[in-house]
């Protein structure tokens, strides 16, 4: 997957400093916005990070970050804005996680009737279901 198919990008954001590395050279940007929102949709090169300066208004874009050139490589001044991207999402995480409760609640739901409205009643029946939370089994038993 592209990194600018990703939909939810967090970055770490350092004022007063800049990755002295550039892929791309963009003048006249609007905002830190702007410049992040170049970063996330550029296409020729993974963009890993930006410097924006601010006085300027120009935006720096880097396929490089603090990871790949290490925090020292981080340059002090006062009229730049550096950010880096953390992690990234496309939203199927979220989607699995939602996916995982609704299951959960079916399952819960599926006990109960079946448990205790079908079986179990005034047959002293021992019912159990597995039911899963995130990674975690949990077994609940009657």
């Amino acid at each position: 997957m592209c990194v600018s198919e990703l939909a939810n990008c967090e970055y770490s954001d350092m004022v007063g400093r800049f990755l002295p590395y550039t892929d791309r050279y963009v003048p006249q940007t609007f905002s830190v916005a702007e410049c992040r929102l170049l970063c996330d949709q550029e296409r020729e090169f993974t963009c890993r990070s930006f410097n924006f300066n601010l006085a300027r208004h120009e935006c720096f874009l880097s396929s490089d970050d603090t990871f790949a050139a290490a925090r020292a490589s981080l340059l002090p001044d006062r009229a730049f804005f550096y950010s880096e991207r953390g992690t990234c999402s496309n939203g199927d995480d979220v989607f699995h996680s939602i996916l995982i409760v609704v299951l959960n609640i079916i399952a819960h739901l599926l006990y109960h009737l079946i448990c205790y409205g079908l079986f179990c009643f005034g047959q002293g029946m021992v019912c159990s279901i597995t039911l899963t939370l995130g990674n975690q089994w949990h077994d609940r038993s009657a």
